[in-house]
């Protein structure tokens, strides 16, 4: 790039005169500019390393928050310089074309010759990814520009493109539908010449889209940011608790904007620091919503890295905010985790320990499945440790009991008949385990799993069934004058007779027996293997395996795992994102690939939870 003495000497004049201002700290992690353009993935790491000495002054540096975003940054007293201070990876700019230069500010009266583009953005940007070794933040996050166009679209853009290409050592380019990452990823908002940006080849920005165009065929690389106003989706502004029509909704829109591969942010939320403010940015925060925006830089810092450290957890399930018909991820960071989720979250009846099991090495031999538990004390949760009967290199949790006396795992430790066991609760805690024996149907290598307790004492299980491929279906043993009897299957509707290794199992049973629900790999489901619901009929017989729907049997590559809440009122189960859908259309770079590996939805699988209003609904008693 042609890169002159006298722009870089015009460069430093500029920051010099803004840093002679009173200065904060700032970070130095990738940089995003939101001049209503952003930019597209980023990153946000911290560094310590000092930074050469080219006499631009810089104060103690912050860690950098890749969800920050700096809205009206030229308010600021020192544009770009607080933001970057404060670690904000996302940052935003009013543009305008006047006599041919691109002048930052929100309104023309504003406007003057030496507050450009270049000037306050572009130059010190790239000063500081030439210092950083060709990032914003040392190890960091990518940043993002948005470029908010105020004058007129095309011919502002034919202007903007034409000064970005001075700066092409830095900036994500795209040529012919490849992204090449850079430091610094510019996106084009407000007045966005559409057509003009997409014929280009070869350009160096995206489009900051709206709420209408998700699902649109924009490709990702021309539109990686959906932007919309918070009233066009929710008329709540923090009092009081989120409607939970409004939050399914949000919860929707990310999910569907995340399966495309979009970033998402919303503008015009409330502001003023307030408990409103802080109760919106929460809603934000657990819905995933990428860029959250502010003009109180301290403000948005603040509660970023409270919430990065980790709330306090109280209250029931964690505190998590409870779910609509939509699934959400269950605690993410605490019970979904990097690792690959192996059960749903289990609760005791009472809600004050939680169970569930992980694979904490998998691809690794030997593999190693563990069970986790968290517990409640004074109303605040501890963290997570190992269940004490952590003894085999395979423990996974089943189920605990409506009335929390039993706790049922299984076991691939020694030579078992059967490789269930069960706990009892004691005044100390869970007792002993020890093996369940349930009758003369258990023989070596016929073993049970999934086994989940009624209030009659009933057991229903995956167990074996000779009526199946595999020799394995879904089976309920009667408790019946203080034995459990033999083996009975749920019939045909729930034991479809496709071949598969393991066609339907892991049942979870409503505690008065009145439905069951399970998994299958049976055909005509929305992914390899989906839950399906079948309710127990007055002849006791059980009825048509009834698809729990796409909302939630399309979250990824299959779900498994149900588990019903203590009340009844949520639906746990295993579900896996497939994050590389796009790999080989895009060029990922390494940084982008490692930070997804090491984020949550990595594509191993994780806990989701809904709510259970859809039991009633797709009942076919309840609909005649």
């Amino acid at each position: 790039m042609g890169w002159s003495r006298g722009a870089e000497e015009r460069m430093l004049s500029t920051i010099e005169r803004e840093s002679s201002r009173k200065m904060r700290p700032f970070s130095r992690s990738l940089t995003v500019l939101c001049l209503s353009f952003s930019i597209w993935p980023l990153w946000a790491v911290g560094d310590d390393t000092p930074p050469k000495n080219t006499g631009i002054p810089r104060a103690a540096e912050s860690s950098p928050l890749a969800r920050a975003h700096a809205h009206n940054d030229y308010l600021h007293e020192r544009p770009l310089l607080d933001a970057l201070n404060h670690g904000f990876c996302n940052v935003e700019a009013d543009v305008f074309l006047l006599e041919g230069k691109l002048l930052v500010g929100h309104d023309r009266s504003e406007l003057t010759a030496e507050r450009t583009l270049e000037t306050l953005y572009l130059d010190p940007l790239l000063l500081r990814v030439r210092e950083n070794g060709g990032e914003v933040y040392v190890n960091g996050p990518s940043f993002t520009l948005l470029v908010d166009i105020k004058s007129d679209g095309e011919e502002t853009y034919v202007a903007l493109n034409k000064v970005l290409n001075g700066y092409e050592e830095m900036l994500t380019r795209v040529t012919n539908g490849i992204v090449e990452q850079g430091a610094v990823t510019v996106i084009v908002s407000g007045e966005r010449a559409w057509q003009r940006i997409a014929a280009d080849s070869a350009r160096y920005v995206g489009v900051d889209g709206r709420l209408p165009d998700l699902s649109s065929d924009r490709p990702i690389h021309l539109m990686p940011l959906v932007s919309d106003r918070w009233d066009r989706i929710s008329t709540w502004s923090g009092q009081g608790p989120m409607p939970d029509a409004e939050r399914s909704e949000l919860r929707r829109i990310l999910h569907d904007a995340h399966d495309e591969g979009r970033r998402v942010r919303f503008w015009a939320t409330p502001d003023e620091p307030s408990p409103e403010r802080s109760a919106v940015w929460g809603e934000l925060l657990a819905a995933g919503v990428d860029l959250i925006g502010t003009d109180d830089l301290d403000g948005l810092r603040t509660f970023l890295l409270a919430a990065k450290s980790g709330p306090v957890l109280k209250g029931p399930y964690l505190g998590m905010q409870p779910p609509g018909d939509v699934p959400e991820l269950f605690a993410p960071g605490v019970v979904s985790s990097v690792h690959q989720e192996h059960s749903g979250a289990v609760f005791t009846p009472d809600g004050r320990e939680l169970f569930w099991s992980t694979v904490i090495n998998e691809g690794r031999n030997p593999r190693i499945v563990v069970v986790l538990h968290m517990k409640q004390e004074d109303g605040i949760w501890g963290q997570p440790e190992l269940a004490p009967f952590n003894v085999a290199k395979y423990t996974h949790i089943n189920s605990v009991s409506p009335d929390g006396n039993r706790l049922y795992f299984f076991s691939e430790e020694g030579d078992t008949s059967s490789n269930v066991w069960v706990a009892t609760r004691k005044e100390s805690g869970w007792g002993e385990p020890r093996i369940l024996s349930l009758n003369r149907s258990d023989i070596a290598g016929r073993h049970i799993n999934e086994v989940h307790e009624a209030r009659s004492g009933n057991l229903y299980l995956s167990g074996p069934l000779e009526s199946v491929p595999g020799g394995r279906g879904i089976v309920r043993s009667r408790f019946i004058d203080g034995l459990y009897r033999e083996y009975e299957s749920l019939g045909p509707e729930v034991n479809s007779p496709h071949s598969d290794r393991f066609p339907n199992h892991s049942p979870t049973v409503d505690p008065d027996e009145r439905f069951v629900i399970f998994a299958s790999t049976r055909p005509g489901g929305h992914s390899r293997q989906d839950l399906y619901i079948s309710y127990r009929q007055p002849d006791d017989s059980w009825g048509p395996a009834i698809n729990l729907g796409p909302e939630i049997n399309s979250l990824g590559a299959g779900a498994s795992w149900p588990q019903l809440s203590p009340d009844g009122k949520y639906l746990f189960f295993v579900s896996s994102i497939e994050p590389y859908r796009d790999f080989g259309e895009r060029l990922y770079s390494y940084k982008e690939l490692s930070t997804i590996q090491e984020s949550v939805q990595n594509g191993w699988s994780n806990i989701y939870w809904v709510d259970t209003s859809f039991i009633d609904m797709l009942n076919p008693a309840e609909n005649n």
